[in-house]
């Protein structure tokens, strides 16, 4: 593994610093080199010879001053995992020379992992002049994107070296989670009472509409009283309102990985983000439920924000590995009276999880659940109404709902 690595970095540092005939003249270095040890059989060691002098004199004409360019990258708000971002660079050039045949590319330590970069072409810089360019970037891994430089490279006189130049450029961009279309739920439960209310949300269900005055009772909030009522009777009167209910869901996030293997967990937040898309779009509100440093709940819909809100959320979210999975069981069940019905998506199908399942259906709350396995994992029996999602086909096992 670690002689793969190394082999995987020298691939990587070669592919950086040589222009396609350099690299062509590394193989011909090489060959030459194998075939030229015995120098009385064979006339390989001369041509190793004249191609090591051409790479030593490519890398001696690289070494001229490097451009003095500074750069600037306009980036969206967000970006979404998997697919091309186009974003603007503008470059400028503060020489009195003018540049041809340069190209900038990010610059990240672990490319491999984060980003898919391919290599912009500058056109050529005037002296003294500002170019736009577009540019394109594809993030690998959700989350938020810390940018810090870019490199600007040219090829030298030879056209087999690449001279460098790492330029500063500290940005940002939010990569939210993979989304997968989701086929239109019919989602099972009614409107139930908030105590309190959800503020903000007057557009669904019978949120603070009036209905009478009476006389205040201790313990009933300041914020009711009807003034011009106490001025007139010289009593306390207090406004009531009809009680608030809702169509309120819960998408409940398994963060707890069972197995070491964090495509499983991926492809759950995706699934989790493309169940917020498309519920917020139903007249109804959501909960976000999941457990990390502590429980959390957010909440979304009509009146509180539409899915970006908890897309954001979900990119950020991570694994838990030092809770027991308990917490986000007594996280929801203690919220069950709000809840018209549950979306769950797990990463696993065991006891405690089974368990969970069925404390919500014995409390009569409606359950959609879904468990992302490995590709070709034959579960356990399952009952109705429990959904398996293979990684790798979670497209097609969603269109299968």
């Amino acid at each position: 593994m670690r002689f793969v690595k190394i082999l995987r970095t020298i691939a990587v540092w070669i592919g950086n610093h040589f222009t396609p005939a350099g690299r062509f003249f590394l193989v011909v270095l090489v060959i030459s080199a194998v075939f030229g040890t015995d120098t009385n059989r064979t006339l390989a060691y001369q041509i190793f010879t004249f191609v090591a002098s051409l790479i030593v004199l490519s890398f001696l004409a690289g070494m001229t001053a490097a451009p003095r360019v500074e750069l600037q990258r306009f980036l969206p708000e967000s970006a979404i995992v998997g697919e091309p971002n186009r974003y603007r660079l503008t470059i400028q050039n503060r020489d009195n020379r003018r540049y041809s045949e340069l190209i900038v590319s990010e610059d990240l330590p672990d490319e491999g992992r984060i980003l898919n970069l391919p290599q912009t072409s500058i056109p050529d810089l005037l002296p003294n002049s500002i170019s736009e360019i577009d540019a394109e970037v594809t993030p690998l891994r959700r989350g938020k994107l810390n940018l810090t430089a870019l490199t600007v490279s040219r090829p030298d006189p030879i056209g087999i070296w690449k001279r460098r130049q790492r330029v500063p450029a500290d940005s940002s961009i939010l990569v939210l989670p993979k989304r997968y279309p989701v086929p239109r739920l019919n989602l099972p439960g009614s409107r139930k009472y908030q105590p309190g209310g959800v503020a903000m949300s007057s557009s669904i269900g019978e949120s603070q509409e009036f209905e009478s005055l009476r006389e205040y009772r201790p313990g009933d909030p300041v914020r009711k009283i009807h003034w011009r009522s106490w001025a007139r009777t010289g009593k306390l009167i207090v406004k009531e309102y009809q009680d608030e209910y809702f169509v309120r869901h819960g998408l409940v996030l398994d963060t707890f990985p069972t197995m070491d293997d964090p495509q499983i967990f991926e492809e759950a937040v995706s699934v989790a983000a493309s169940f917020a898309s498309s519920v917020l779009t139903q007249d109804s509100l959501l909960d976000l439920l999941f457990v990390g440093a502590e429980a959390y709940r957010f909440t979304a819909g009509r009146g509180l924000g539409g899915p970006e809100k908890m897309l954001q959320v979900l990119a950020c979210v991570e694994p838990c590995t030092h809770r027991p999975f308990q917490d986000l069981h007594y996280n929801v069940i203690s919220r069950y009276n709000s809840l018209s019905g549950c979306i769950c998506v797990l990463l696993a199908w065991d006891e405690p999880r089974q368990e969970f399942i069925r404390h919500l259906q014995s409390l009569r709350v409606p359950v959609i659940v879904v468990v992302i396995t490995k590709p070709g994992a034959v579960p356990p029996a399952m009952s109705p109404g429990i959904h398996i999602l293979e990684s790798g086909n979670i497209a097609e096992g969603l269109a299968r709902l």
